[in-house]
């Protein structure tokens, strides 16, 4: 629904949705802790890899990949499309909205091997 110059989700799909912060970097956790599982259908990961070193940011990707289901999304900005882009096992579907899908196999980008 339109709300002057901005978007707003309507209150009925917006009940069935979890928005949460996550520190991405901490090791201790894989996903924010309100969801004890990950298995997210979206993650929107925009602006925020430029910020890291490269070695970081690849594990950050990796963080992501794992936390997705198994059909899950990725919507990056273009800064962090081309990062997504050389991650085995995620598709990109769309651009300049950089849409990427998880595809069928488990991949570990931190040791570059499938599990």
């Amino acid at each position: 629904v339109k709300s002057n110059q901005n978007y707003q989700v309507i209150s009925a799909i917006r009940s069935h949705v979890s928005f949460s912060y996550h520190d991405i970097v901490l090791n201790n956790l894989k996903s924010p802790s309100e969801s004890i599982f990950g298995d997210f259908d979206y993650i929107f990961f925009c602006n925020v890899a430029i910020y890291y070193k490269p070695d970081v940011q690849k594990d950050i990707v990796n963080r992501i990949y794992k936390t997705l289901s198994k059909t899950g999304y990725i919507v990056t900005s273009p800064t962090e499309s081309a990062l997504l882009n050389d991650f085995p096992n995620i598709k990109e579907l769309s651009q300049p909205t950089s849409i990427f899908m998880k595809t069928e196999k488990e991949w570990d980008y931190e040791k570059n091997t499938e599990f």
